[in-house]
């Protein structure tokens, strides 16, 4: 059994895949400061309700935008394996666990392969699965962030900017009579009171900005490509 773990900045998500399915996720949010006991429990957690047996796990592969937890999780993950008397093989996505994949993944007049995230590098091996050819991914979280991917199927630029709940953690922040804000889905653009204003500003906003930012892609590449949307 494969176990993939996907560490962000404001959440942390648990798959696991029997063969080549994915037969169950859990989340739990991302804390920068646990140590490797706690992360320990959190992912022993999972493994404790039912979802699967340490026992049956071969590998854990780790896609991880958090220093901190680059440094702690490998810890939690042997004291696991060790607790169980088993071996789990264990790797980061990163640029150098990549380099194999380089040229399938990079372009190649892409000039700073080392600065590309372990977040990029899973989008673009993700899409690669889905689709042959041109496409672009948008992984929506604490930043949003867009990997367009060429005709040849490799990664040559990206776009970067704040999500949704970054947006609605400045404005409440800043402006104490909205701290009692939870966002829902609209049911309407126009709104007729704060709440309703709010839904529709940050839901249907960030919809034109993914929307409007998408079509200068495409028009500055000169073509149209499919778009895969992801994150939580």
């Amino acid at each position: 059994m494969l176990i993939t773990i996907d560490v962000g900045n404001t959440k942390t998500d648990v798959g696991w895949y029997a063969g080549d399915k994915l037969a169950g996720r859990r989340s739990f949010n991302t804390n920068k400061h646990a140590t490797s006991d706690e992360i320990e429990l959190a992912l022993s957690a999972v493994a404790n309700d039912g979802c699967f047996s340490v026992a049956d796990v071969q590998a854990v592969c780790v896609s991880c935008v958090v220093p901190e937890i680059y440094r702690t999780l490998p810890k939690a993950v042997k004291k696991i394996a060790d607790a169980q008397n088993t071996k789990i093989e264990y790797c980061f996505i990163n640029a150098n666990s990549a380099e194999g994949l380089n040229k399938q993944i990079y372009d190649v007049a892409f000039p700073a392969k080392d600065e590309v995230g372990a977040d990029y590098i899973a989008a673009v091996i993700g899409a690669k699965a889905k689709i042959d050819g041109a496409c672009i991914v948008a992984d929506m979280g604490t930043a949003t962030n867009l990997a367009i991917i060429n005709e040849d199927g490799q990664f040559y630029s990206g776009i970067i900017y704040p999500g949704v709940e970054t947006g609605i953690r400045a404005l409440l922040g800043s402006a104490s009579a909205l701290s009692d804000y939870r966002i829902k889905e609209p049911d309407v653009v126009c709104g007729k009171n704060t709440k309703e204003c709010l839904n529709s500003g940050f839901i249907f906003g960030e919809a034109a900005r993914l929307d409007g930012i998408v079509q200068r892609i495409w028009d500055e590449q000169g073509y149209k490509c499919p778009i895969i949307t992801t994150g939580g």
